[in-house]
């Protein structure tokens, strides 16, 4: 198979990120992943604890208790935000469902990071 022909006339594109930035990102993502994974397992405590209805949301002072003190997520839950690394808020799920990371979020890491890294927390 042979490399693809570039034209003279025509520069090679540039990478829209270096690799600082995209090893960066990556980093970034990881850490939204596991902030996401935790607030669907913490909702999961919390209605474990609660037994409430299918569909139910707790509210963010409800589920804050759940999570080691301090922390930037029991901090923003604790004031009564959903607040994600990004800084974009969203909606806690309902219990039976799972968090969806904003859009802009998603927009975020999209050039990035693929679809599928993020299962079921892509937006709606």
């Amino acid at each position: 198979m042979h490399p693809p022909q570039v034209s003279s006339e025509t520069p090679p594109a540039k990478p829209a990120f270096s690799d600082i930035q995209l090893a960066k990102m990556r980093v970034l993502a990881t850490k939204y992943l596991e902030e996401l994974r935790l607030l669907d397992a913490i909702v999961d405590q919390w209605a474990i604890e609660n037994n409430p209805l299918e569909g139910s949301k707790p509210k963010s002072a409800d589920i804050a208790r759940y999570l080691k003190p301090g922390t930037r997520l029991n901090r923003t839950l604790a004031r009564g935000e959903c607040v994600d690394l990004l800084g974009n808020k969203f909606e806690i799920h309902a219990v039976g469902g799972v968090p969806k990371m904003p859009q802009k979020s998603w927009e975020y890491f999209s050039g990035v990071i693929r679809d599928d890294y993020w299962h079921d927390y892509l937006p709606s």
